[in-house]
């Protein structure tokens, strides 16, 4: 009895306590420059503050005391960086919507926010931001823009991006996007915490997302820009940051997509690289303005443009560079067991470049998002590995010298098991054939061999061409072959040769030694 009578005696002086901090403001309000009105929307009634500088009364609500006494300090931070660059012209006028928790919308100077969002970092403040920048545009592209500027304003406030996923507590991470890894289909762009606060409830139905083709490309680059416009303000010193603040309000009254009219016609294909390629163009253009730049603008474009390159950004439309490409040329079912594999492999080496491809698509690892063949112009491959199917009596190694440095050539085509991927990933074909000593296979130089490709024309099996080692063999002798030697360590052969266009190979699947 003693007990319940100490725990309604704590509530009734903790109420009381709110009650009184409250009326310490005059009347129940909320203390913000950048709020005009808050709503608090339940199963059965509302509940409305305004602005303590209105001065207008209101009826006392424990809910919303506690709703304002959670939002004023962020609000407050917000508005000191705000204020500086520019003031408000219209406050916001919030609605906190606890029946449905992941609602997010903007509107003119309505913002309707659900409680769960509303209670993660960084959604609230992020949509005041967009308010503030009077993003109130339909166009995609412009959007995205606003997006990855309202992250910069709010990067620049609170020192991180720590706009937290309210379903999986995960936080969007800077610097790991890469082009072209960074599209994405609907199924990985819905779980990732980078995804638009408007997409939240959208994405908790996947059947009920109203995502076009377009809309869904252009989101999903906001990970790469963001991180690339962070970057390029990190690279100035602390006064030209405040410089760069304050053209803010330039930038976005003179943002416009009159550059996409020029790339128009791509924009109309069906190739997501392309469109992909051209949303980067008219993304960095934005940040030109239209008379001349300052100092501190000219440095943040050069590096703007400096860290989209290193994050694989060509100038040239479709062209894209990979580090290692799996060829498997028929179906390749991602549930499979050596998917899998790539993908485990793939996510403990995100430095390198990595994509497989089958005979209909290509995807971008570790994502699950594929992407037509129909996409690329052109395609830089450092390692080729290509698994010859049975099926596949001749082969035309001239297909891949335009493209590749080095081609794995594996005899066979088995998908249901795994494969040793992270050692090809971290120490090369060499390392990888040796833990997969089953497999028969030729490793290729292919400049090397393009020396030569047009005098070996004929051959379209080079498995065949290397069980016989006979180095007076013709084939032999316009490569330079002088000895075949095998390597225990690594259970090939190794040509000693004058050109290099053949570097190791396994005819067959050795028998274990003794």
């Amino acid at each position: 009895m003693k007990r319940m009578l100490y725990v309604i005696l704590t509530i009734g002086f903790y109420l009381s306590f709110m009650a009184l901090l409250q009326l310490s403001k005059d009347h129940p309000c909320i203390d913000s420059t950048l709020v005009e009105k808050l709503d608090v929307i339940t199963l059965n009634r509302k509940a409305t503050v305004y602005a303590c500088s209105e001065r207008r009364s209101a009826e006392f609500s424990q809910k919303v005391s506690e709703y304002t006494e959670t939002i004023e300090g962020r609000l407050n931070q917000l508005a000191l960086v705000l204020e500086k660059i520019q003031p408000m012209t219209t406050k916001a006028q919030v609605t906190i919507d606890e029946n449905n928790p992941l609602a997010y919308q903007i509107e003119k100077n309505q913002i309707r926010i659900g409680k769960s969002l509303l209670l993660a970092n960084g959604h609230l403040e992020h949509a005041v931001i967009r308010l503030w920048l009077q993003s109130d545009t339909q166009d995609e592209q412009v959007k995205l823009f606003d997006q990855s500027l309202a992250d910069l304003i709010y990067y620049a406030t609170f020192g991180r991006l720590d706009r937290q996923d309210p379903v999986t507590e995960l936080y969007p991470e800077l610097g790991l996007a890469r082009w072209p890894q960074v599209l994405k289909n609907l199924d990985v762009y819905c779980e990732s915490p980078w995804r638009s606060s408007e997409d939240f409830e959208r994405c908790a139905g996947l059947d009920q997302v109203g995502h076009n083709r377009r809309e869904l490309l252009t989101m999903s680059l906001r990970p790469l820009l963001t991180s690339s416009v962070i970057e390029a303000f990190n690279s100035l010193n602390y006064k030209e940051q405040n410089n760069f603040l304050q053209d803010i309000p330039k930038l976005v009254a003179q943002r416009s997509v009159d550059s996409e009219t020029a790339i128009q016609a791509l924009l109309d294909q069906d190739n997501s690289l392309k469109e992909g390629l051209s949303i980067l163009k008219v993304f960095a253009d934005q940040f030109s303005l239209k008379q001349e730049a300052s100092f501190p603008q000219r440095r943040f474009i050069a590096r703007l443009n400096q860290y989209l390159q290193s994050r694989g950004v060509s100038d040239s439309f479709a062209e894209a560079y990979f580090d290692v490409l799996i060829e498997f040329p028929e179906h390749l079912d991602t549930s499979s067991e050596m998917f899998k594999s790539l993908e485990l492999a793939s996510k403990q080496n995100l430095n390198l470049q990595i994509a497989v491809k089958d005979q209909d698509q290509i995807w971008i690892l570790p994502s699950r998002s594929s992407l037509s063949l129909k996409i690329f112009d052109q395609v830089k491959i450092r390692q080729h590995v290509f698994f010859a199917c049975p099926i596949l009596k001749e082969i035309e190694i001239a297909q891949f010298a335009a493209s590749s440095e080095k081609l794995l050539m594996i005899k066979g085509c088995d998908s249901s098991k795994p494969y040793a991927f992270d050692m090809l990933f971290k120490y090369g074909a060499q390392e990888f054939t040796k833990t997969e000593s089953q497999l028969a296979f030729i490793q290729f130089h292919l400049p090397s061999l393009q020396q030569r490709l047009d005098d070996l024309q004929h051959i379209k099996n080079f498995f065949e061409l290397v069980q016989n080692r006979d180095v007076t063999q013709r084939e032999f002798q316009l490569l330079g072959w002088q000895d075949v030697q095998w390597n225990e360590n690594y259970r090939f052969y190794k040509p000693k040769a004058a050109i290099d266009a053949i570097e190791f190979f396994r005819v067959e699947a050795p028998e274990k030694s003794n």
